[in-house]
């Protein structure tokens, strides 16, 4: 069995503030890339969740029968661009504070001038405040979109000047969340035996079970050095597989199978951290590195970058055999 996603040379749907694109509806594709499902109990409770999204037939006025939120990222290929981003999150921040959204202090603003080590803990902080907000009952209740847009684009922000040019990250990455409010309370929780399936290695082109839970898991604290959230038990790992899934595209990484790839240094980190005396076992199979393998890719890097290229636009996914 395969999962197709179909891509298309002009966007579809609905791009909101934040710059998430959103399919309610979804075109014929130009062009389409499929992945051969692996047999694993990951791959079964992605078929459960996947199969009770495409035959949900529920729907109301503000939610659809089912829908598609993705998004792409990839890394900055020059400091230019990482500068524009880097404005564009200190015009949020403003955005934030005028607004009585968040209470950012003078030292969250980013700039390239910044030490890499201030940096990055600045960023961790601005992802740490905003998660807090999104977290609180009280906003629950009464965030207004403009809000709940302003904390997204800050999400965004952050993960995309992680990215820097000097970072590890790869050419593109690609987010896909397909799901449906009607159901998601029924995707299946994680099992050891599915934690096991983690790898760590995910910019070879392989598609992965996506993270459908808000803030950041231990492997992601230790990927930017977020000593924090550890200290502030906030560190967030996946609980459930559901059917959004990530790709991404590296052409060092291609085709690369590695498991276990960082885990020492992994395992270095949480101890030198002291991980463990804040709860957080890290050689528990719930706190393995990486995402949980859904497919292998089928095509070659000459291929997947082509239409990646031509066709950059999601427009819908598939099962099939």
């Amino acid at each position: 069995m395969h999962y197709t996603i179909h891509f298309h040379s002009k966007p579809h749907g609905e791009i909101d503030d934040s710059g998430t694109h959103r399919l309610t509806e979804y075109p014929c594709g130009e062009q389409s890339i499929s992945w051969e499902l692996l047999d694993s109990p990951v791959v079964d409770a992605f078929l459960y969740s996947t199969n009770l999204i495409l035959n949900n037939t529920a729907e109301s006025e503000h939610s659809p029968r089912n829908f598609i939120d993705w998004n792409r990222y990839g890394k900055h290929i020059s400091w230019d661009s990482w500068t524009r981003d880097a404005h564009s999150i200190n015009r949020e921040i403003d955005y934030c504070k005028s607004m009585g959204f968040i209470d950012f202090d003078s030292d969250s603003y980013i700039n390239v001038d910044l030490d890499e080590r201030v940096r990055i803990n600045r960023l961790n902080s601005i992802h740490y405040a905003f998660e807090t907000a999104l977290e609180d009952a009280e906003v629950q209740k009464t965030a207004t979109p403009e809000f709940l847009a302003s904390l997204e684009r800050l999400n965004k922000l952050v993960h995309s000047l992680e990215k820097a040019p000097n970072s590890n990250f790869g050419e593109s990455f690609y987010v896909i969340r397909h799901t449906s409010d009607h159901v998601r309370a029924k995707y299946p929780e994680i099992t050891d035996d599915m934690y096991r399936c983690f790898e760590n290695n995910i910019q070879n082109g392989d598609l992965y079970s996506d993270f459908f839970t808000v803030g950041k898991d231990l492997g992601h604290a230790f990927a930017t050095d977020d000593v924090e959230l550890i200290k502030n038990n906030e560190v967030k790992q996946q609980s459930v597989i559901s059917g959004s899934v990530c790709f991404a595209v590296d052409k060092l990484n291609f085709g690369v199978i590695d498991p276990d790839a960082q885990r020492q240094q992994y395992w270095d980190w949480c101890k030198l951290n002291n991980a463990e005396l804040y709860g957080y076992d890290y050689h528990l199979p719930k706190y393995n590195l990486g995402r949980a393998p859904v497919g292998r890719c089928t095509i070659s890097y000459k291929q997947l970058t082509e239409t990646l290229m031509n066709t950059p636009y999601v427009v819908g996914v598939e099962l099939n055999d």
